[in-house]
């Protein structure tokens, strides 16, 4: 006959032991390698190196090498998100054109990076684009200018062909060329007008009595709106 055997089961109050692999603590490789990390060494990589190396670090990848290199380094300034104005129409644009347009301004001497460290609305644009517009503006002026002047020697020659008369149709002398037009403004900028009317400072001065007192009333209102505008 043959013996049986029976399967011998598993005692009930015993426990199954489940043996797991032993956990070994994983040493920070990616700390130590941060703390090798200089500028030297992370200039010498390329920048699709520098991107991997922010994208372990979980920092985004955009920007030139210089700011790949801060990111990682932890030196990158954050700024705010600030629109920029366009440069087209931009108030450092009509700036830097009135500069280039002055031939005594010290911009001529003034290298690009010069210029763009010189003043806060320059500083609103990124150098390289700032570097492209300082170079067009430098092309465009010369030949603006010239024409300007070449425009402006043709207008007097046409000016000098047809001379003014001395008087106008009302009998008096051009304002824009008469010696009271600055005596006026004088006048009004130390606030003679305040202390006296009309008809008593146009007795004051013997340029003022080339002009009748209505015109010469006109000339102190255009004056008064511009050295006190009126007040909102």
């Amino acid at each position: 006959m043959y013996a049986s055997f029976n399967k011998r089961e598993p005692r009930q109050d015993a426990p199954l032991e489940h043996h797991s692999p032993p956990v070994t603590q994983a040493e920070p490789q990616e700390e130590a390698v941060n703390n090798d990390w200089t500028e030297a060494s992370l200039k010498a990589l390329k920048n699709d190196e520098l991107k991997a190396i922010l994208q372990g670090l979980g920092l985004k990848r955009s920007g030139n090498k210089k700011e790949l290199v801060d990111r990682i380094l932890g030196r990158e300034v954050v700024t705010e998100n600030k629109k920029k104005p366009k440069w087209r129409n931009s108030k450092a644009r009509a700036m830097l054109v009135r500069m280039l347009m002055d031939k005594q301004s010290n911009v001529h001497k003034m290298t690009w990076k010069e210029i763009h460290a010189s003043h806060e609305w320059f500083q609103e644009y990124d150098p390289m684009l700032f570097q492209r517009y300082v170079r067009d503006l430098r092309k465009a002026n010369p030949q603006k200018v010239a024409v300007v002047t070449e425009d402006n020697e043709i207008i007097k020659r046409e000016l000098n062909r047809f001379p003014r008369p001395t008087k106008t149709n009302r009998g008096e002398p051009f304002w824009d060329t008469h010696p009271a037009k600055l005596l006026l403004r004088g006048d009004v900028k130390a606030g003679k007008h305040l202390d006296m009317k009309p008809a008593l400072l146009h007795q004051t001065r013997s340029e003022y009595k080339a002009f009748s007192l209505k015109t010469f009333r006109s000339f102190i209102f255009v004056f008064t709106q511009n050295f006190c505008p009126p007040k909102i």
